[in-house]
């Protein structure tokens, strides 16, 4: 009978049960208890308390429809309905929204009991389709008290709803509303409904000192031009309040003022306050007379201290001093002084023909940090460069300096531009190549001379460092150390003999290094080299062990015996880019496991093939990010200088970290720089550093390489070198610096001042290199896409557990450099990569054979990772032809070593894959993802397939030494079918 009976009838005869309860809850137990719940479930859906209020007011409903309708509205849209006069469903029903956002009720229903709605129209002010938070943060008697300010202030209701209902207005403090308000109303600003929807919760959230500055400061006194100060309000900023008087003794009204409100903020924290407004009154008067739109534009100009009346002299001289040519230089006015500007300019005007303004601006931004510009003049004159586009062509070569460039044009015939450049692109090396002498000496034209013939530059500044070590141990071994305590006289009879001496062996060396570079393939060791003054067996003997030896070590292979001779250690140090001590203090751990690997069957080489690749840069460097990590590299060297004497001083402008999620770089100078000081004590960070001075001067793809470099610094070298260094740092200073020191880069622990700095030092590298290394990988993208340029290079890849093959990990920069545990397990080998015509170490790879049975029961599976060329390797070769030469060896391995599988680790933390960012990245869209392909040349039997993409199998794997970082899956690349 019960389902017979009329929806309405039905709940009519439920009321008096339902009535009986003084609870909502109590109700609701009724209704559940005493009505057929499968009809309930399906004709109702629960009984909520919208279907509540309207039983207990009215008793029954008109219609099943409009019950149903009540049982689907949110009981606040009825509250408001009642509250604004509808008092009967269907009015009601007639009148709630459709289907609105249920979040929306409880705002509508605090709104409409506030008062700040009072009629049924009124619902049209607010956007219905918009979403709002839940309710949970909404706080009734905030927004009363936000309300009540409001309209005290005679606010316009429909203002104010507006504003409640698109502003987040837990973030709306009534108690600095109603402060600024009355400061606003104070000095006769009362278009207060403008301000809100301009200003939204700006008006209650900034701080007095900040609206006096704009209010008085700066003479602003209406709404409509307080709202076009937005973003001066709302920043933190210091405001530059004089320059702004400045501006307004110049003309600027408040239109002008707005206009150049951002520049304020840019120049409020100046050193000398008085300069912005010096700037200004250069910039504004003839003959370059900006405009205040301009002077909006020239930041970079009234933001520095550096002498513009000079930089502005040189512009004009040579004919751009205009406001809209001044302003395209202002990129050049930081990184160019005006001497060197001067210069760059006088020689594009001495080129026969007339450059455009693009052209001179993309070379004084080329040239601008150039170490030599003489170089630049020289080939001008040399090659008969007419237009700005050649200077531009041959500006890459212009870092060898006018010396070597004398020598290459003059002596050796590169008289055009096609044939400097041809050479100069196909000399191996030659971008690492720094010539800080004046002029070459014999012994340096030699050296250089020989590594132009051989189009090689691998090893010619070992070669130079190896005969001034030579040179001054032969030195010294005759006349003793320098008498450093000894009397004017003596040293000045030392200075004599030394030099006597020091040309004696250059004499003598110049002799015998031709035949000796000959008979070494351009290679020079200390060892060797010391052997001319031993007679011409001693070096005949030594040159005849250096060949072979050279040859085995590009194989892979090298020494095995217990104990290395001079020879070997050097030998061994060179090729593997290592200092002979580390090979000394390693040697013994690492030999005897050359038999860990004899059943692998795996070939003597395996040939690579990579593609040369043709980098173009697409669009502008961010020359703010490389000047900040130069500003941080010598607030580094100002702080190694100071800390151990006087912490204070040391960390003048070192404060909190900033609170922004992504925080401007400038702004993390000196934390990096603190950062940096301590790695700084790291051999390969100390290296890195060095080369910092260099990235200004990055213009064009040359730069790809530094980049890569940068990035693997932050990506890796950093967190290394506070590894090795960091504990070493932290206890050399004493526990008042180390508090300092903490307490500038946050919270520390007095119970260990030292242990708490060290990990407070850990923190901000994770964080600072975290938001660098984010920002050069930016600029590594800039660079586009690999292209191959239609040359490549075959290199051979050995599998190898020679000893000498360890040091690769430090040729490489990997993190695990020192760890010798992993090398004495005999599941592990290197994969070894050689330039064999130029005895170069390209890179290597990680090889584990092992059984994992989750993927076969029986046969071993290799898996490789860490997958590292060389910073040279990157810039020289496309990424994916890398990739792919590198897996298809490793298949090749695995196959002649049956193995059932080739598997590599999924990336994590610890760079699994490898730690460059290109390699990593071009694995994981190219092996991983769907729809990729395979551009390797391996051709594989039809009893194999490769796995595109590859596929996930969970294994449990030890990624290091056994224990360390296990993983529990693998990507398969390859497997045998049988």
């Amino acid at each position: 009978m019960w389902l017979l009976l009329p929806t309405h009838t039905l709940m009519r005869r439920a009321v008096p049960w339902l009535r009986r309860a003084r609870t909502f809850e109590g109700r609701a137990v009724i209704f559940s208890a005493r009505l057929p719940e499968r009809w309930a479930r399906n004709r109702i859906g629960h009984y909520d308390r919208a279907l509540d209020y309207g039983l207990m007011r009215w008793g029954k409903f008109p219609s099943e429809k409009i019950m149903e309708g009540f049982s689907h509205t949110h009981l606040d849209w009825i509250r408001a309905a009642h509250h604004l006069g509808l008092d009967d469903p269907q009015s009601m029903l007639a009148w709630i929204p459709k289907r609105p956002h249920a979040d929306n009720a409880p705002l509508f229903w605090i709104l409409v009991r506030q008062g700040a709605i009072t009629g049924l129209a009124e619902r049209e002010w607010v956007d219905l389709s918009r979403r709002r938070d839940s309710s949970s943060r909404w706080d009734e008697r905030r927004i009363g008290h936000i309300i009540g300010v409001l309209r005290q202030y005679g606010v316009e209701r429909q203002r104010i709803v507006e504003a409640l209902w698109t502003l987040p207005h837990h973030y709306l403090k009534p108690e600095i509303l109603a402060r600024t308000l009355a400061l606003l109303e104070h000095r006769g600003i009362r278009d207060h409904g403008l301000l809100l929807e301009g200003l939204g919760i700006s008006l209650s959230s900034v701080a007095a000192e900040r609206w006096i500055t704009l209010l008085d400061g700066l003479g602003v006194r209406d709404a409509a031009t307080i709202i076009r100060f937005k973003p001066l309000l709302e920043s933190h900023k210091p405001v530059a309040v004089e320059f702004g008087r400045a501006l307004t003794a110049l003309g600027a009204g408040a239109a002008e003022l707005a206009l150049c409100q951002q520049l304020m903020l840019d120049v409020g924290a100046a050193h000398d306050p008085q300069a912005p407004a010096t700037a200004l009154a250069l910039l504004a008067s003839p003959p370059h007379s900006l405009g205040f739109a301009e002077i909006a534009q020239a930041s970079a100009y009234i933001g520095k201290s550096t002498d513009l009346a000079a930089f502005l002299r040189v512009l004009d001289q040579y004919g751009f001093g205009r406001a809209g040519d001044v302003l395209r230089f202002q990129p050049c006015y930081s990184a160019v002084a005006p001497a060197r500007l001067a210069r760059l300019l006088a020689l594009t005007k001495a080129l026969a023909t007339p450059a455009a303004i693009e052209d001179v601006l993309e070379w004084v931004e080329y040239a601008g940090n150039a170490q030599y510009i003489d170089a630049y003049e020289y080939l001008a004159g040399a090659l008969n460069l007419r237009t700005v586009r050649q200077l531009l062509q041959v500006a890459r070569v212009g870092f060898l300096s006018e010396e070597l460039l004398r020598y290459l044009v003059e002596e050796r015939g590169l008289r055009t531009r096609k044939k400097l450049t041809d050479w100069f692109y196909r000399a191996f090396g030659i971008k690492s190549v720094r010539w800080w002498g004046a002029s070459l000496d014999p012994i340096d034209r030699l050296l250089f001379g020989e590594a132009v013939t051989r189009q090689s530059f691998n090893f010619w500044e070992s070669n130079r460092q190896c005969i001034d070590d030579v040179v001054r141990a032969r030195v010294t071994g005759l006349l003793g150390q320098r008498p450093f305590m000894g009397t004017e006289e003596a040293l000045r009879d030392y200075a004599t003999a030394e030099q006597a001496a020091t040309e004696a062996a250059h004499a003598t060396l110049l002799q015998a290094l031709p035949a000796m570079l000959q008979a070494t393939s351009g290679i020079l060791l200390p060892s060797i080299s010391a052997t001319v003054w031993d007679g011409a067996d001693a070096s005949s003997r030594q040159l005849a062990q250096l060949a072979p030896l050279l040859d085995e070590l590009v194989m892979g292979r090298g020494p095995v015996a217990p104990t290395l001779t001079q020879l070997e250690t050097e030998a061994v140090a060179l090729i593997y880019r290592t200092a002979p001590a580390t090979v000394q203090s390693r040697w013994q751990e690492l030999i005897g496991h050359q038999t860990d690997i004899a059943g692998w069957g795996t070939a003597d080489s395996y040939a690579m093939t990579w593609c040369r690749a043709a980098r173009t840069l697409r669009g502008e460097l961010d020359r703010a990010g490389l000047e900040a990590v130069v500003e941080a590299a010598q607030w580094a060297a100002r702080f190694r200088e100071r800390c151990q004497t006087d912490m204070a001083l040391a960390c003048d402008g070192l404060q909190a970290a900033p609170a922004d999620a992504t925080p401007d770089l400038r702004d993390l100078v000196p934390r990096l720089g603190v950062l940096l000081a301590v790695a700084a004590n790291d051999p390969a960070a100390a290296a890195w550093l060095k080369a910092v001075p260099l990235l200004p001067s990055v213009r064009d793809e040359s730069g790809y390489e530094q980049i890569l470099r940068m990035q693997t610094f932050f990506g890796v070298g950093l967190s290394d070198a506070l590894l090795a260094c960091g504990m070493a740092f932290c206890g050399s200073l004493s526990t008042p610096s180390a508090l300092m020191l903490a307490d500038r880069l946050g919270a520390h622990s007095d119970v260990d001042p030292s242990a708490a700095l060290y990990r407070l030092l850990e923190q901000t590298a994770q964080s600072v290199g975290a938001r660098f290394l984010e920002w050069s990988g930016r600029e590594l993208a800039k660079f586009g896409n690999d292209k191959n340029d239609g040359g490549s290079t075959t290199v051979n890849a050995m599998v190898t557990k020679h000893p000498a093959a360890f040091f690769a990990k430090e040729a490489a920069k990997l993190c695990t450099a020192d760890n010798v545990q992993m090398w004495q397990e005999a599941r592990h080998a290197h994969l070894v990569v050689f330039d064999p015509p130029h005895r170069s170490f390209q890179g290597m790879a990680l090889l584990y054979r092992e059984i994992l049975p989750q993927i076969h029961p029986s046969r071993p599976v290799l898996v490789i990772r860490a997958i590292n060329p060389t910073s040279d390797a990157m810039a020289t070769y496309d990424v994916s032809s890398i990739v792919d030469a590198f897996f298809a060896a490793a298949t090749c391995i695995a196959r002649d070593s049956g193995c059932a599988a080739l598997a590599f680790p999924p990336n994590t933390s610890q760079h699994l894959l490898s730690n460059l960012d290109p390699v990593d990245q071009n694995i994981q869209t190219r092996y991983l993802a769907q729809g990729g392909t395979h551009r390797g040349r391996l051709v594989l039997d039809e009893e194999e397939k490769w796995l595109r993409p590859a596929q996930e199998v969970q294994a449990s794997f030890d990624a290091y030494q056994r224990g360390e970082h296990r993983i529990g899956s693998l990507y398969l690349v390859w497997q045998a079918r049988a």
